[in-house]
C-alpha cells in the first residue's frame, strides 16, 4: 500500500499595483464632488492610448490622471508617472509602503508621497502647498481623491 504526502504552501497575501490600479486603453473613472462647500464639481479620467518612454510603455490618460500628468504604468508593486519635462519617471504609489514611509520625491523633492496605510497615500508639494489624500481600492484605482487646500472630497 502506498501513502501519498501532500506539502501545502500558504503565500501571504500581496498587494500588488497592476490589481489595485489597473490600467487598459479605454479605463475610465468618473469623480464628482459630494461634499456641501464645493457640491457640484466633478471630473472624468480616461485612458486613450499608451507611449514608450525609454523602452516602457505608458497609459495615456485624456488630460492627466488622477494623480499627476498623463502618462502612468503599474508594475508589481508600485504606479508610476511620467514627468515629460524632466524625462523621467517618479513613483506615485508604493503598496509595499508601510504606514508613515515616504514612497516618492519628485522635481528635487518638491512632490512627496506618504503612505498613510497599505491602500491610502498622501501627496504634499512644497511649492505650491497643496495636496491630496488618495484611497485605492481592489481592481476600481483611485477611489477618492481629498485635497488639503480646500474642504472638498471627491
Amino acid at each position: 500500500m502506498k501513502t501519498l504526502k501532500f506539502v501545502f504552501i500558504l503565500a501571504p497575501s500581496v498587494a500588488c499595483a497592476q490589481v489595485y490600479f489597473p490600467l487598459h486603453v479605454g479605463d475610465w473613472w468618473s469623480y464628482g464632488d459630494f461634499s456641501y462647500v464645493c457640491e457640484g464639481g466633478g471630473t472624468i479620467y480616461r485612458i486613450v492610448g499608451t507611449n514608450v518612454f525609454k523602452g516602457l510603455t505608458y497609459f495615456r490618460f485624456l488630460g492627466a490622471s488622477p494623480f499627476s500628468g498623463p502618462f502612468a504604468r503599474a508594475d508589481s508593486m508600485r504606479v508610476f508617472t511620467y514627468d515629460t519635462t524632466m524625462q523621467t519617471e517618479y513613483t506615485v504609489f508604493d503598496f509595499s509602503a508601510r504606514a508613515g514611509d515616504t514612497v516618492s520625491v519628485r522635481n528635487s523633492g518638491s512632490l512627496i508621497t506618504i503612505a498613510l496605510g497599505s491602500l491610502r497615500f498622501q501627496t504634499y508639494d512644497s511649492v505650491s502647498q497643496h495636496g491630496f489624500i488618495y484611497e485605492v481600492r481592489d481592481s476600481l484605482g483611485v477611489v477618492s481623491m481629498t485635497p488639503n487646500w480646500v474642504p472638498c472630497e471627491s
